[in-house]
């Protein structure tokens, strides 16, 4: 790595660990490719969604599902004009510039979607993003398409959102957080 700073190489050792921490047992159900213009996207199997038991405790479902093409285009189709909306709202101006980041940045993200369920029996969609893989050097989630990526902090590189199939639209953002390495 090229004269990092301190904090810098903590932080690119942070999401090497994390995205390296999802657990694999047994052979590994293949990921679906989701191929929309330029997007690099997966759909995660079901099977696998199951095995990470954070799923279930972070989203509240009880199982999950294998979302179709044509529901995944209309996620894609209604999350810019979503963060935009959230960007309005913002409670602050470092989680508006944010947001901006986020949606100008957007096309670059890689993506990864779980189908989920609810206790109540409603199916939504997560999409997990994380930063495209660097144009050289070591890439921290280069396994993305075999395993779910699952990092703590990160900051706007890291950031999921839940699309609501009944509501056709997102009820939740949530943006990972940036550690202070300064303490």
């Amino acid at each position: 790595m090229k004269n990092l700073s301190l904090s810098k190489a903590i932080r690119v050792l942070i999401v090497m660990v994390g995205c390296t921490c999802a657990a694999k047992i047994g052979r590994a159900e293949e990921f679906l490719p989701f191929s929309q213009s330029s997007l690099q996207a997966v759909i995660v199997p079901v099977a696998e969604a199951r095995k990470l038991d954070f799923l279930s405790r972070q989203y509240k479902t009880c199982d999950f599902w294998l979302p179709a093409a044509d529901q995944l285009t209309k996620v894609e189709a209604v999350l810019p004009s979503f963060l935009g909306a959230e960007s309005k709202t913002a409670k602050t101006p470092r989680f508006r510039r944010s947001l901006a980041t986020i949606r100008e940045r957007l096309p670059s993200y890689r993506r990864q979607y779980i189908g989920l369920i609810t206790k109540e029996g409603k199916k939504q969609i997560l999409i997990n993003c994380f930063p495209a893989a660097p144009s050289e050097g070591f890439d921290p989630c280069a396994d993305w398409k075999s395993t779910v990526i699952g990092v703590l902090d990160g900051g706007i590189d890291f950031w999921q959102a839940i699309f609501d199939l009944d509501s056709e639209s997102f009820r939740k953002l949530s943006i990972n957080t940036v550690g202070d390495l300064e303490k």
